[in-house]
């Protein structure tokens, strides 16, 4: 008997999800780019999900801020 693989539809859902953030024209970053020094640092600082030091690397990294601090980061 064949064993059947299930595939993650996590590839699919971030291409999705990227592809939302690019039509916004938003300058977001990928798992390995550097949003910003104090991020970067943080991410690394903080334990991982297997409760291991260090190295989190999510999916996408945007920071927003609100109507008032104005600081909405859009590509040109």
């Amino acid at each position: 008997m064949a064993k059947t693989t299930i595939q993650s539809v996590e590839p699919n859902i971030a291409d999705l999800a990227n592809g939302w953030l690019k039509s916004y024209r938003l300058d977001y970053k990928l798992e390995q780019e550097s949003l910003n020094a104090e991020i970067d640092q943080a991410l690394n600082d903080y334990a991982s999900k297997n409760g291991g030091v260090g190295g989190n690397r999510p999916d996408a990294k945007l920071l927003l801020c609100d109507k008032n601090l104005v600081a909405y980061r859009r590509k040109k």
